[in-house]
């Protein structure tokens, strides 16, 4: 399930929301993947009455991606408790090495473990966050949390000149490496027509960038290295470098990950 998808008939070939979809072409039209190089068919679902309109796929198999139909960035509202929603204890959790609260038990759990017991649970993860900003989109509310102030994305990147530093999740695509332990990522994405910001992500160890740099270089094809969009869930700060509008020092490696919109 997907909340964006590209109409094969639209001019400028861009990946549009589901509801927008909805409402200028309609179930009938003919819809891929959002995901650079993946030309996987989709079909527009109609919203059911517990739902939002959404994309799914008539292949799983025809896409190119893993990240296309990652199931970790999909969200049901169903499967969680909206109203034990804290945004503090999320970016704690999401933001640090610290151990968090089980919140089944009240032990104390490692934040890299799994988190599940069938019960309703409040959202605590940075892909799940993300899915529910994703699905809700920048004019959705969580828990009385606007979306808008803790999400940038294509939908809302008239306003982020006036963004103030915080917590935000993030979404980009590939710049360049600054160093050993730094990329520079753009905002919403490269393009020379619009307004590209850049902001620079610091990561917590050569592994941890070693290892986005393998997912990125080894598993797209090169001309998709600045198109492929990954999402950035941290504490952002104003950058000292006038070369970037925001930084970020990541703690871990789970506060970054590639996206199929």
């Amino acid at each position: 399930m997907s909340k964006f998808a590209i109409p094969v008939s639209s001019s400028d070939h861009q990946e549009i929301r589901a509801e927008k979809a909805l409402e200028t072409y309609g179930v009938n039209a003919s819809y891929i993947c959002a995901m650079p190089g993946c030309s996987a068919k989709m079909i527009l679902c109609d919203p059911s009455s517990n739902r939002t309109a959404y994309f799914r796929s008539i292949h799983k198999a025809d896409h190119k991606y893993d990240y296309c139909t990652d199931s970790s960035l999909s969200f049901n509202p169903d499967e969680y408790d909206e109203s034990k929603f804290d945004l503090n204890l999320a970016i704690q959790t999401i933001c640090s090495h610290e151990q968090q609260n089980n919140i089944h038990t009240g032990q104390f759990h490692s934040t890299n473990g799994t988190i599940g017991t069938g019960s309703h649970i409040p959202i605590r993860t940075a892909k799940k966050l993300w899915a529910v900003c994703n699905h809700l989109g920048v004019n959705g509310t969580y828990n009385h949390i606007p979306i808008n102030d803790i999400y940038a994305c294509l939908e809302n990147k008239d306003c982020f000149q006036q963004r103030t530093p915080g917590f935000c999740i993030i979404e980009g695509t590939f710049a360049y490496l600054v160093n050993d332990v730094s990329i520079c990522m753009n905002y919403p994405r490269y393009s020379t027509s619009d307004t590209c910001y850049s902001l620079l992500v610091h990561f917590p160890s050569r592994t941890s960038i070693n290892s986005f740099k393998k997912k990125l270089f080894g598993g797209f094809d090169k001309c998709y290295y600045h198109k492929v969009r990954f999402a950035v869930a941290a504490v952002w700060a104003r950058s000292d470098d006038s070369d970037y509008i925001f930084q970020c020092q990541l703690a871990k490696q789970s506060q970054i990950f590639f996206i199929g919109r």
